[in-house]
């Protein structure tokens, strides 16, 4: 099989074409890589739309987040957001979630709190350490640094 220029110049174009369509949504295919998704990436709007559901059935209410930050790798993702009632009027404390990929599916392992007493709260060392305890398999590297 023999390239010429047009052949070439369309197998390019489509590359950048491709590059371009999945760029703004943070497509990582490399396993072990950490990163965080942007607004308009599907598997960011999983994350909030499954925390937002819980979240609204604590408070009672629709709610919006704000100051998010979403950190995936692999099949585990770390989620703190800031929700807001939708009005403005009541904003509430932070939220995080680890949540577990499994079946092609997001779900909440755990809405990490204090389990481990005051000591755990006060201390991110043990704090994470609780959080790996009670969800083996979940990867350090997933946790913020600063914590």
């Amino acid at each position: 099989m023999t390239f010429t220029p047009i052949k070439s110049f369309a197998a390019t174009s489509l590359l950048l074409l491709a590059a371009m369509l999945f760029a703004p949504y943070g497509v990582h295919a490399e396993q072990g890589e950490l990163y965080s998704p942007e607004r308009g990436n599907p598997i960011r709007t999983e994350i909030l739309n499954i925390i937002r559901t819980d979240v609204e059935q604590w408070v009672n209410h629709e709610v919006l987040f704000f100051n998010v930050d979403i950190r995936v790798l692999d099949d585990w993702a770390w989620a703190t957001v800031e929700p807001r009632s939708t009005d403005g009027m009541n904003s509430y404390e932070f939220v995080t979630a680890l949540l577990h990929k499994q079946s092609e599916a997001w779900t909440v392992a755990e809405y990490p709190g204090c389990e481990g007493g005051e000591e755990e709260c006060f201390d991110a060392d043990l704090f994470f350490k609780g959080v790996t305890a009670r969800n083996p398999g979940v990867p350090q590297a997933l946790f913020p640094e600063d914590w």
